[in-house]
């Protein structure tokens, strides 16, 4: 038994830790080679990537003892100044274009709004939802409001462009009006509606256009197109390399050079190529507890704000390794999508470790209610 107002997940906590420990040794293995090819120290990327994990543990231990109401008071501000950083992010001059994307604003961070996006759009249908209950089955007043607030979210992402986070953040929409109890046939509908539009906006774009190509083998020709099918290539035949138990952590052969991004966009494949089958099983087994206890803490909250604050965050998580794991083993096209907890990244980094605070103060929160009943 824990001391009443101290207790926690520690299956939770102990999955975060783990899955940190292991980022940290695959992110040095696999940025070592790239370091000494800019000039710099082998051990330039690790040391960024630990000034990242230390900010984010402050983020996480922040988040635990902050009460959820206090986060409901301010779900309007934390959404509405999202919006505005997903709009600066858009002007030229203010945000900077990587590989033709404008993703970041400019400055020492390299901040990426679309990271705090996904917290804010959280807590903001959580407020919204909470508010409007009674009206959960009125599509009019109860669905069709939090809808327009995800799809103008998921068109400021479309415009940068960033696809993949867009599908995030409408996964966590609609995952969070699932679990609210909206009525399933408005739901299905409007998915089903959506779905011809989704596919024009992808299809539309040169990028997504040669990434979809090289998934299905079309044969496309130009540089995008090669390129995109060259990586999602070498990410499937590192994971291949790592056979059973790996290379060891340092020894990645096809990690060494050959693979663009290893350790950001292509993580999951040089962890598999160094820890093997085994390996990359227990990533996804510490992924698994992490996303079943976060369910089991949604399930313990009595108040509906908490219920779809942890549902969402537990989403957000869940979400973003599933389509990182999938463009490695060529299940989706290439996203550029960080592997949560594990990749090199400074925002993604905070803002993973930031949501499984919200989770562990959500489990204390929870636990101190039930001791005190």
């Amino acid at each position: 038994m824990t001391k009443k107002g101290w207790a926690i997940d520690w299956l939770l906590l102990g999955s975060v830790l783990a899955l940190l420990a292991l980022g940290i040794a695959i992110v040095f293995s696999s940025s070592t080679h790239i370091a000494l090819v800019k000039g710099y120290a082998p051990t330039y990327y690790m040391r960024l990537h630990l000034l990242n994990v230390v900010l984010g543990l402050g983020a996480m231990a922040f988040a635990i003892f902050v009460p959820a109401k206090a986060w409901e008071r301010r779900a309007r501000l934390f959404f509405f100044v999202a919006v505005a950083l997903l709009v600066l992010v858009l002007v030229p001059g203010i945000g900077k274009n990587i590989n033709g994307a404008q993703r970041w604003l400019r400055g020492p961070f390299g901040i990426q709004p679309s990271e705090f996006a996904k917290i804010a759009i959280v807590f903001f249908l959580a407020f919204k939802l909470k508010a409007t209950e009674h009206l959960r089955k009125s599509f009019r007043e109860g669905l069709l409001p939090p809808l327009m607030v995800i799809g103008m979210v998921a068109f400021l992402l479309v415009l940068e462009p960033s696809n993949s986070m867009a599908l995030i953040v409408t996964g966590i929409g609609v995952g969070m009006l699932f679990a609210w109890g909206c009525n399933l046939w408005h739901l299905g509908l409007l998915a089903a509606g959506a779905l011809p539009l989704a596919a024009a906006v992808l299809l539309g774009q040169a990028h997504s256009r040669a990434r979809i190509a090289a998934l299905f083998g079309l044969g496309e020709q130009g540089t995008l197109a090669v390129n995109a099918a060259t990586h999602q290539s070498d990410m499937l035949k590192a994971l291949g390399n790592g056979q059973l138990f790996g290379t060891g952590i340092g020894k990645g052969v096809l990690g060494n050079g050959q693979v663009s991004e290893p350790f950001t966009d292509a993580i999951f494949s040089m962890l598999g190529e160094q820890l093997g089958f085994l390996g990359s099983a227990l990533v996804l087994v510490c992924f698994g507890v992490l996303i079943w206890r976060g369910i089991r803490i949604a399930d313990e909250q009595d108040d509906t704000f908490a219920f779809l604050v942890a549902f969402g965050m537990t989403l957000l998580i869940a979400f973003n390794v599933f389509i990182h794991v999938g463009v490695c083993v060529q299940m989706g096209p290439a996203t550029g999508q960080p592997l949560p907890l594990i990749s090199y990244g400074g925002t993604s980094m905070i803002v993973s470790l930031f949501a499984c605070g919200i989770l562990l103060g959500l489990s204390r929160r929870a636990a101190s209610t039930g001791e005190a009943a």
